[in-house]
């Protein structure tokens, strides 16, 4: 099956958000941004002025009235998905989208210059002995779960797309498959937990039979697996997403074989399951009181939840960083034995509690049970640290499990107290407004040491 395409955007276009993006202040960024979805999306963007002004806007999309934290019956509910990844990425058809793609494309300005179409990355041969594109990214069909919407994308040379190929021209390296959130309204949220498998069809017979599960590097979150990629996130709307804290529109990873995806191009198809913990509406920057809700309402948790000590809560998602404390001996040396060191950066990548049941966050246990739920960790530069795990002795694959009693006096978040540096990799923006408004502060080196983006 083939991939076609057609139009490109003049780079020049792109040179110039490149630069906006990184030497304007964070404030004037986010402004730009919402102006640009004021533009694209304008009954969302209506949907932000009625959150801040509390007045009614109509919408366009009809759905009943979902969960909030304060529903009684707030039951983890889990379903499965299945849809086919053939697909590319439709291009922008106008000014105001092209620069929306290319101020969120995360692929190095040499790449997008070396290409005169960056909508497609090499070319691969396919059944017939014809040379046909390799896709960027291929999307899947909507597929709603509890009324919620969502997509996978599909990056065949992975999100970052660096010249892997080998000598004699075959395709290496990674490709990476993210699940996305499709809000209907800005201000709406999901806490899923999930599992995701690409498959490949064309061994299947009649009955659907004898069909190939893509292998992967790694399993993200727990239970692991040979083939099935796992993890959990509250999905919220682009602005409100701070990864830091578990907080994204988008999430996935790159643990999957460029050569193999390539290969089965035309007949891959992306299913899995996802768990629903909770929805919630008006999760908003424009929320009142300020501070209390959507992503910088997030932060502020993370910031109280750090500074509580041996009290505090853990969700899936967050990143946290064990610290050495006077009178903590015992527990830092038990951590150091399941390779959990002091001053690196880890996500908890999936929960459970003490009877291994999947949960969302210590939050959702009897305080008595708190200090026994376990989380999945896993160091956010595992990638590039492989080397520096193996020669302290480690032999098996991450994440690993701990029980949350031993960290819950030691770790600390990525958000200093009240202050709320944001300690991400080369980008740093200061104070509540600055952490948020600088636009999720992207973290590209996790992005690509982890496969999340």
């Amino acid at each position: 099956m083939s991939f076609q395409n057609v139009g490109s955007s003049p780079i020049s276009l792109f040179t110039i958000t490149r630069m906006m993006r990184t030497t304007l202040p964070n404030f004037v960024t986010a402004i730009l941004q919402l102006l640009l979805w004021s533009r694209c999306a304008p009954n969302r963007f209506n949907s932000v002025l009625a959150l801040s002004t509390n007045i009614p806007t109509k919408s366009t999309s009809s759905h009943s009235r979902r969960g909030s934290s304060n529903d009684s019956n707030n039951a983890p509910r889990t379903y499965t998905f299945s849809v086919p990844l053939t697909k590319a990425r439709p291009k922008p058809d106008s000014i105001i989208s092209t620069f929306q793609e290319l101020w969120n494309d995360p692929r190095p300005i040499t790449s997008l210059i070396a290409t005169e179409d960056r909508s497609f990355v090499g070319k691969r041969e396919n059944e017939k002995g014809a040379k046909e594109e390799i896709p960027y990214c291929i999307i899947s069909d909507e597929f709603e779960i509890e009324n919620d919407s969502f997509q996978i994308l599909l990056f065949p040379r992975g999100k970052f797309v660096r010249d892997y190929s080998g000598t004699d021209g075959t395709v290496t390296g990674p490709a990476s498959a993210y699940v996305r959130y499709l809000p209907k309204k800005y201000g709406d949220e999901i806490d899923i937990a999930w599992k995701l498998r690409l498959v490949d069809d064309s061994c299947a017979n009649a009955s659907g039979d004898g069909f190939k599960s893509l292998q992967v590097v790694t399993s993200g979150g727990l239970p692991k697996s040979e083939d099935t990629w796992t993890s959990a996130m509250t999905f919220c709307a682009e602005m409100e997403a701070v990864e830091s804290v578990g907080r994204v529109m988008d999430w996935g990873s790159s643990s999957w074989s460029a050569k193999e995806v390539c290969d089965a191009l035309g007949s891959i198809r992306a299913e899995g399951e996802m768990t629903v913990f909770d929805t919630r509406k008006g999760e908003s920057l424009f929320a009142w009181p300020p501070a209390s809700k959507g992503g910088i309402g997030a932060v502020r948790q993370s910031v109280m939840e750090a500074s509580k000590g041996g009290q505090r809560e853990f969700r899936v998602g967050e990143v946290i960083i064990p610290t050495e404390i006077n009178g903590c001996e015992k527990e830092i040396k038990l951590l150091r034995e399941q390779f959990i060191y002091p001053g690196v950066d880890y996500r908890i990548m999936t929960m459970s509690d003490k009877d291994g049941n999947a949960i969302f966050s210590t939050r959702d246990l009897d305080q008595s049970d708190r200090s026994q739920a376990k989380l999945a960790l896993r160091p956010c530069g595992w990638k590039l640290q492989a080397q520096l795990w193996q020669k302290n002795g480690m032999k098996t694959d991450w994440p690993v499990e701990v029980d949350s009693g031993l960290l819950s006096s030691l770790s600390l978040t990525r958000f200093k107290h009240w202050i709320c540096r944001a300690q991400s990799r080369g980008c740093i923006s200061e104070g509540l407004g600055g952490v948020y408004l600088g636009a999720r502060v992207r973290n590209y080196s996790d992005s690509i040491c982890t496969g999340g983006t």
